[in-house]
């Protein structure tokens, strides 16, 4: 598997790390919670209409984005800065 990091720090002082797995099926990334709280994504809308429910990542966690419209335009976003995370 070939891993790109992303790292953010726009979890409330926390990083928020997403993995690319290189694919373009099933997994396309992860998105790794290592607190011990639950970490709440806030995607923005993307340019092409799609609408994003905010998810949430358990503590000492992760969740897979699919290789869909979905995960690949939450990945696109994520990567562009248009999201928000807040640790709870």
């Amino acid at each position: 598997m070939v891993e790109k990091r992303i790292e953010s720090n726009k979890a409330n002082g926390g990083t928020i790390v997403i993995m690319e797995t290189g694919h373009d099926y099933d997994f396309i990334a992860s998105i790794i919670n290592d607190s011990d709280q639950t970490l709440t994504i806030y995607v923005e809308d993307s340019d092409d209409g799609l609408e994003y429910e905010p998810f949430e990542v358990a503590p000492n966690d992760w969740v897979g984005l699919l290789a869909n419209d979905e995960g690949r335009g939450i990945l696109k976003c994520i990567k562009n800065g248009d999201f928000e995370a807040v640790l709870e």
